[in-house]
């Protein structure tokens, strides 16, 4: 059996959240560019799941068909797009006191390294201080590494008398693969956009093994 979804969609808003939460701008100058991606926008997300049932020694009888049959592999891959981040500014010389203020942006921006361990993601040189103006950057405006994941289990079954004995092995993320998260965004620190951190949902492989027991 396979099964699958896949999601392509763009989530905007005002704030992230409902409530008390405020606005990034309140300034009546600046109010229009509160609406722009939500901070848990993911553009395309792909969900399989997978279960194969092992033919081999299906019907047999012999010491290595009681061994080798009834054994079944199932799973989840997923793969997901990142999510959006802001880059704020100073603002010492604009001096404003409703809002955020962001980084300018003087270059094009290009991508100049893949997720990794201190890797640079965006190029640094592509901003710059505003100054005494409003950085012509805005919420959300630049979007962190997209990720995936593969979750495997095997699974054997087999009758004791009335009952059921199922032996089960489980992998999260079996491929050991590392998700990263979204860049340093302070302009002034040493490591701005470099990749320093994983994602929110990112788990080293783990491996587990039981056995269940049915009656």
């Amino acid at each position: 059996m396979l099964k699958g979804a896949y999601t392509w969609s763009k989530s905007m808003d005002e704030t992230d959240d409902d409530g008390w939460v405020g606005l990034t701008w309140n300034q009546p100058s600046q109010l229009s560019r509160n609406y722009a991606l939500a901070g848990f926008d993911r553009t395309h997300v792909v969900q399989m799941g997978f279960l194969y049932d092992i033919p081999a020694g299906k019907g047999g009888t012999s010491p290595l068909d009681l061994v080798i049959k009834d054994w079944q592999i199932n799973g989840i891959y997923s793969f997901y797009s990142g999510v959006p981040f802001t880059i704020a500014g100073d603002n010492t010389a604009l001096d404003q006191r409703g809002g955020q203020q962001t980084i300018q942006q003087i270059a094009p921006i290009n991508r100049v390294g893949d997720p990794g361990p201190d890797q640079v993601y965006y190029d640094p040189a592509s901003f710059q201080q505003p100054g005494n103006q409003w950085g012509n950057t805005g919420r959300d405006f630049l979007r962190g590494p997209a990720n995936y994941n593969l979750d495997a289990n095997l699974f054997r079954g087999f009758p004791v008398g009335r009952y059921r004995v199922e032996f089960r092995l489980q992998a999260a993320n079996l491929l050991n693969h590392v998700q990263w998260g979204n860049p340093v965004t302070g302009f002034t620190d040493p490591n701005f956009m470099k990749i320093r951190s994983f994602s929110g949902t990112y788990t080293p492989r783990r491996v587990q093994m039981g056995f269940r027991f049915e009656f």
